[in-house]
């Protein structure tokens, strides 16, 4: 299309008649120019666009032609399913029971207009990004590196240990009550990467156990399969 209209538009065609009477110039391609004449390229290239646009506007019609055809053919079967379904309830009316036939337990939900929420535009997050200024290593506190949740997996493995020397196996509530957590939740899911890295250890998909600690001085629980320790198999 935009060839198309590069080639009607009167003031293209004066750029275009310059720059092919600037080629006819050119020294290098005179010899070019006199077995292939651009006199006549521009009314080509008309035709040939024009043929183009037929053949679009062609395959336009069949495509069109093709949808209407199908769109056409579904609403025929559509009809013709709602007519099959017509004539069986009129087939069956006589023998509609008299009374209540069906309860169906579901209560119309209902929304009224005032009842929605208003449109409320998006909140803009504004960041404040400082400049980064190059320290000296005098000011500050480096405290909060050394201030951090160290989980000791060989203590774990040895608290379970001393479970399983009182008895064959052991759940995870029972070495806990043993054994308080003392670190929260990150000791809690070093017990289950323990249990899920051992061979002697399983989880239960169909049991559940509460597992209450306390962190910060704060009462928490936590709910989980429930992940039992055996003595003998593996490294337990």
């Amino acid at each position: 299309m935009a060839f198309w209209r590069f080639l009607l538009f009167s003031r293209q065609q004066d750029d275009l008649q310059k720059t092919l009477k600037q080629v006819e110039n050119t020294a290098a391609l005179k010899p070019l120019v006199h077995e292939h004449s651009l006199a006549d390229i521009h009314h080509e290239w008309v035709q040939a666009a024009g043929a183009v646009q037929k053949t679009l506007a062609q395959l336009s019609a069949q495509i069109r032609r093709y949808v209407d055809e199908d769109y056409l053919q579904e609403e025929r079967s559509i009809y013709q399913l709602i007519g099959r379904i017509e004539s069986k309830a009129v087939d069956r009316r006589a023998d509609i029971p008299a009374g209540m036939f069906m309860e169906m337990e579901i209560l119309p939900k209902v929304q009224l207009p005032m009842e929605r929420r208003l449109f409320a535009p998006p909140k803009k997050t504004r960041l404040d990004s400082p400049e980064l200024v190059a320290g000296d290593g005098t000011s500050g506190s480096i405290a909060a590196i050394f201030d951090q949740v160290v989980v000791d997996k060989e203590k774990l493995k040895a608290n379970v240990q001393d479970c399983l020397n009182q008895q064959e196996q052991v759940t995870l509530a029972e070495v806990l009550a043993a054994h308080p957590l003392e670190l929260g939740l990150a000791e809690l899911l070093g017990y289950m990467v323990l249990a899920s890295k051992e061979q002697a250890a399983d989880f239960a998909e169909d049991k559940l156990e509460k597992l209450a600690f306390s962190r910060d001085g704060r009462k928490l629980q936590a709910v989980c399969q429930q992940i039992t320790f055996r003595r003998g198999a593996g490294q337990f």
